[in-house]
């Protein structure tokens, strides 16, 4: 370091905390960037480590991206526990509240009770039902598929190439999701006199939600709705760490009981 560095830039002084010499233990050391140089991890209470780590946001299926980060984290955690020998003590958060998974509650309560609105074994499809889904088809397009909007067509395979497809993909990672949902919607509304209402429901919910919601998400107000959500898609995602052999946490804590623990003042 030159002497021309200033003292704001230098970095304060490392003490290397004092602890009970464990013999025969691995000595793990890490990259410190006080020092620039590795060294050796001490924990506070002699043995003991809490261990704090985000963890998913509750409203959907667990994806790749969550396996790849659970799984790497677990091993991490085990290298601690099983080769080094320390007594790990994990904590993982779930956000089991925002507004994430407050619109995916708020849809689905929605969208439940409009498919409880048509007999399932009505023949042929209400006009209600389909005048709903061509509606919600023809904005989605708008909102989320702009590059086709103006086109008119019905038809993908005549809106672009699959060369152009693919290279809208890479910019706009949510674009095949958005091509499936438009897809699946339009082909149950070209075929409607062959479609069951389930089927018709099924593959037009992705047009229809956001309709629903913008004309009525403002009177739900059930607190236990965005709770059921989030309680639901917190066991699947268990369910899927345990199948791929991920410890459990030692502690959850959750968003909400930190929110209200914060809005009493505890």
């Amino acid at each position: 370091m030159s002497s021309s560095t200033s003292a704001s830039q230098q970095q304060p002084t490392w003490v290397k905390p004092v602890t009970a010499n464990l013999k025969d233990q691995p000595v793990l050391k890490l990259y410190n960037t006080l020092t620039k140089s590795k060294v050796e991890f001490i924990p506070r209470d002699a043995n003991e480590v809490t261990w704090y780590s985000c963890g998913p946001t509750v409203y959907n299926s667990s994806h790749m991206g969550h396996a790849r980060n659970y799984v790497t984290i677990d091993i991490n955690r085990r290298i601690l526990q099983d080769y080094f020998g320390y007594n790990v003590k994990f904590v993982q958060n779930v956000t089991d509240i925002d507004d994430k998974i407050i619109l995916k509650a708020r849809q689905e309560f929605l969208f439940n009770q409009f498919s409880q609105s048509f007999d399932k074994e009505a023949s042929p499809i209400p006009a209600k039902l389909v005048e709903t889904a061509q509606e919600g088809l023809s904005k989605y397009i708008s909102k989320n598929l702009p590059e086709f909007a103006a086109s008119g067509s019905s038809d993908f395979s005549k809106w672009a190439s699959e060369q152009d497809l693919k290279e809208i993909g890479l910019t706009k990672p949510k674009f095949p999701m958005h091509i499936k949902a438009a897809l699946a919607a339009n082909s149950v509304i070209e075929n409607v006199k062959t479609t069951t209402v389930d089927e018709f429901l099924s593959k037009t919910q992705d047009v229809i939600v956001p309709q629903l919601d913008a004309k009525l998400g403002s009177t739900v107000t059930n607190t236990e709705i965005f709770r059921a959500c989030s309680s639901y898609w917190e066991r699947q995602y268990d369910q899927d760490m345990l199948k791929l052999n991920v410890l459990p946490s030692t502690i959850t804590t959750r968003v909400r009981w930190i929110s209200l623990l914060q809005h009493c003042k505890i």
